[in-house]
């Protein structure tokens, strides 16, 4: 039980590595790096299994588990199948350009306008 901290560490480190990865690849000279990739509006993540597309904050709520569920509650049978089943994390180019025409359209630069930046203006909520 002393290793779950670092056990949870080191997985959040590897699924942020992999999503940065997935935005470098896909953003290319559109990364600016001075910001974080993940945080910019214009990176869009999606699922293989089609679920959906979000931003990176939102990806934690990411979960289609669709094999143990039994009347509206998820059983898991062990932890080695708990993720088994979901989908792998996704760049969603078409809607990442979409919100960068979007961040155009006011006036902002879309390799450095961070999704925090966007909600704080008051007329936008992306993705929800």
């Amino acid at each position: 039980m002393a290793q779950l901290p670092n056990l949870i560490s080191v997985w959040l480190q590897d699924r942020a590595t992999h999503a940065r990865n997935l935005a470098a690849a896909e953003l290319g000279s559109q990364i600016n790096p001075a910001v974080d990739p993940t945080s910019l509006a214009i990176c869009v993540f999606g699922c293989s299994n089609g679920c959906y597309s979000c931003t990176y904050s939102d990806l934690w709520r990411h979960h289609c588990v669709r094999r143990y569920r039994f009347y509206g509650e998820f059983i898991f049978p062990d932890v080695d199948t708990l993720y088994e089943g979901n989908g792998d994390i996704t760049f969603d180019s078409k809607r990442s350009a979409m919100v960068s025409y979007l961040v155009t359209m006011v006036s902002r630069d879309p390799t450095t306008t961070t999704v925090e930046n966007m909600d704080s203006w008051g007329r936008f909520r992306l993705l929800e």
